[in-house]
């Protein structure tokens, strides 16, 4: 399936939707081991240091998990016990590929165990107080949801004074003017055949990396064009994501007060290192990926170089070390 062409208006698919499903990471979980082609083994170089070379759909899995909180606030769904065996089945197959110390792994884990918390305390609560006494699970579950969401908001819709600079391209980038920036991205949409969401500003970062993620898809799905896709990705990374995103990650981070979104933005940190690392590798990185790849935190491109010159299996791991360090 070659990537669309440019669609009229009003057949342009929404942008709203980019963010992975849970129903996705249910399908990951069904759908067989993603390592199948030994990618943990397989390695490219990156002036002279080897990186880790992870098959697209893993790729395109962690990008969504990215993706998603960004978009919508954690809901009762993600407490579901076949979501959770997801999640779980996911961090596996990123440790093992990754290893237990990498920003995606470490990121997470600590979604997964903050999910698995909740559900954990309402049984322990349930199972210590009297029937008449007890919550049901479901509101105890909300109660804890709801702190997520405000917390959400905080973070990444900018209503707080008390959070970071809000999550927008032209908010981030000094010296371009802001309906450039939005232009550019509207054109990378159309070319595509989508549109943004009512309510959304295409500089979102959930809108961006929604978009990169449908880049990857398509990689995975088309190999005859991969070397267009890369392209894209390319362009993609070096005018949009890499020249504000990692600055973001890393302003950021020392403000959350959450694990599960201190582990989200490990995760997204993490995504944004090995991604900018694979188009490094592919020698086909301009002067502003390279630039990018400074901005990162130096754990960050240790973790996305040097890690993987060991098998992750015989890793010697920080896993106790669950916070941005």
């Amino acid at each position: 399936m070659k990537p669309a062409k440019p669609a009229k208006p009003t057949k342009h698919k929404t942008m709203a939707n980019t963010h992975i499903a849970n129903s996705h990471l249910a399908g990951a979980s069904a759908s067989g081991d993603l390592l199948a082609h030994n990618a943990a083994s397989s390695k490219a170089s990156v002036t002279g240091v080897p990186v880790t070379r992870m098959p697209c759909s893993l790729r395109a899995l962690l990008l969504g998990c990215a993706v998603w909180p960004f978009m919508h606030a954690p809901t009762q769904s993600c407490l579901q016990e076949d979501q959770l065996s997801a999640y779980r089945e996911l961090l596996r197959q990123t440790q093992e590929c990754l290893g237990n110390s990498h920003s995606c792994s470490r990121g997470l884990a600590l979604m997964t165990d903050v999910l698995t918390d909740i559900v954990e305390h309402c049984r322990r609560e349930g199972s210590q107080e009297s029937p008449t006494d007890c919550l049901p699970a479901e509101a105890e579950h909300q109660t804890a949801l709801t702190q997520l969401a405000v917390e959400r908001t905080r973070l990444y819709r900018g209503v707080s004074a008390t959070g970071p600079t809000p999550p927008y391209e032209a908010e981030w980038l000094s010296g371009q003017p802001a309906p450039a920036v939005l232009l550019s991205l509207t054109r990378a949409y159309q070319s595509s055949g989508l549109a943004v969401a009512a309510g959304e500003r295409p500089d979102y970062v959930g809108i961006e990396l929604g978009y990169y993620q449908r880049l990857i898809t398509q990689e995975a799905d088309d190999e005859p064009d991969r070397h267009m896709l890369l392209t894209l990705q390319r362009e993609f990374v070096s005018e949009h994501i890499g020249r504000w995103v990692p600055s973001y990650v890393e302003v950021t981070l020392p403000l959350i007060q959450s694990d599960f979104f201190r582990g989200h933005l490990l995760l997204v940190r993490g995504c944004v290192a090995q991604e900018i690392a694979r188009l490094l590798s592919h020698e086909i990185a301009c002067e502003s990926i390279r630039e990018s790849a400074q901005a990162l935190s130096h754990e960050a491109v240790c973790e996305s170089t040097h890690e993987s010159t060991h098998e992750p299996v015989q890793e010697t791991t920080r896993a106790g070390n669950k916070g941005p360090d």
